[in-house]
């Protein structure tokens, strides 16, 4: 069984290496397709041993795929943006997997990608994604934009592989590599041709507004998914939830009446009563208009809701955003002038994550009218004074707070 690497690329010299390696050693072929780079990506992907082959951009996609997976000879393909790797040590996990697949007559696999920004962390996002499949003509790329594999003469029967044993990481939607691709603005332009070829393309209108929405135009993406209009079409089952999680959040940010936000509310919990996205939405529309008795409850409904939700499946927050969860709810408690659930909730913070040092912060400051040997030994609960680079962080944040006379308990 001969197993093949499949690349498009255009400027990708800070990522196709770390890509590639991620599975060079399960691989017999690696093969590149080039859209126009400027950089040195063409020469790195030579030294890490690939067939380069070269395509004029057309805002397509799939054709760019299409004609990529054209020139593999492999068996099996594992097709990854060059933003995309292999979590490290997986190799081998990821070759048996595809081994025992292969024996049991399926044609693609489903593994789980995380969307990671090393500098935003608290909001890395996951979903399944298809990038793995036989090498099949009937198995082929649709859609200008978000492209998706399909068998043109039936349905996909995908095996999914498990998140907690093997999984991708992309990087292309943390913030840096938004802003130096200008993927946004890319998405919403192939997007907007899109629609006037079809207007009716659902699809087409979730991806726009979430487009518009990751872009904080929140006037479009509202506009774009106010014209979603049949969400039993089967195109978009599994856009649905996305679709809520952005259509309140772009209303929220509006002037929307309170009405029109509360009814996108009640459909989308009718819909999923634990999506994380939709109570978090509510709640920091709570907060913003210092609803704090009301944010209170949408925080903890957040909260709830991570523990329930499947964790393989997209939203807008993650179980990784839970301190800064309990960071608001604290700050709720307090502006209610309950102080007994202030520190409780801080507790819980801190237990989860003692690194937080937003948390940490806004905790001090809190406490700084309080004596400081009293919060030190508060602080002892979750920290080892004997360890230095705990102590240095806890002055860092004392000194962040204004609560000087901690940094001498210390």
């Amino acid at each position: 069984m001969k197993i093949s690497l499949c690349l498009i690329t255009k400027n990708e010299e800070h990522n196709i290496a770390k890509c590639i390696n991620s599975v060079k050693n399960i691989v017999d072929e690696i093969v590149v397709v080039d859209t126009g780079s400027t950089d040195k990506t063409v020469e790195i992907a030579k030294q890490h041993g690939a067939n380069i082959y070269y395509f004029e951009w057309v805002n397509d996609f799939s054709k760019a795929r299409n004609y990529a997976k054209s020139k593999v000879t492999g068996d099996w393909i594992i097709f990854l943006d060059a933003d995309e790797y292999l979590e490290e040590g997986k190799q081998s996990v990821l070759l048996n997997y595809i081994k025992q697949v292969d024996q049991m007559g399926y044609e693609t696999i489903v593994i789980f990608r995380i969307n990671y920004d090393p500098k935003k962390s608290g909001f890395d996002k996951g979903g399944q994604e298809l990038r793995i499949f036989k090498n099949k003509p009937y198995l082929l790329y649709k859609r200008p934009i978000h492209e998706t594999l399909v068998n043109i003469n039936k349905e996909l029967d995908a095996i999914v592989l498990p998140s907690e044993e093997i999984k991708l990481y992309h990087t292309g939607y943390s913030e840096e590599e938004l802003t130096k691709k200008d993927t946004l603005n890319r998405n919403i332009n192939i997007l907007l041709e899109a629609i006037k070829n079809d207007p009716t393309d659902q699809l087409s209108l979730i991806y726009l507004g979430r487009e518009y929405c990751v872009k904080e135009d929140y006037k479009n993406s509202f506009y774009y998914l106010n014209l979603v209009q049949n969400l039993n079409d089967e195109n978009i089952s599994r856009m649905i939830k996305e679709y809520y999680s952005y259509f309140l959040h772009s209303a929220t940010k509006l002037d929307t009446s309170v009405k029109e936000i509360f009814s996108i509310y009640e459909n989308a919990i009718k819909y999923e009563p634990n999506l994380p996205d939709v109570h978090y939405s509510i709640a920091m529309y709570c907060i913003d208009k210092k609803a704090y008795q009301e944010a209170i409850i949408y925080l903890e409904a957040t909260l709830n809701s991570l523990i329930h939700f499947p964790r393989d499946q997209k939203c807008r927050i993650s179980v990784a955003s839970v301190p800064f969860l309990y960071l608001n709810l604290a700050e709720s408690y307090f502006n209610q002038n309950l102080f007994d659930k202030t520190i409780s909730t801080f507790t819980e913070m801190l237990t989860f994550n003692k690194w937080y040092k937003a948390g940490l912060i806004k905790f001090l400051e809190i406490m700084s009218s309080n004596a400081p040997e009293d919060v030190a030994e508060f602080l002892k609960e979750f920290y080892n004074f004997n360890n230095q680079k705990e102590i240095e962080f806890i002055t860092s944040c004392a000194k962040e707070a204004n609560f000087i006379d901690l940094i001498t308990m210390l």
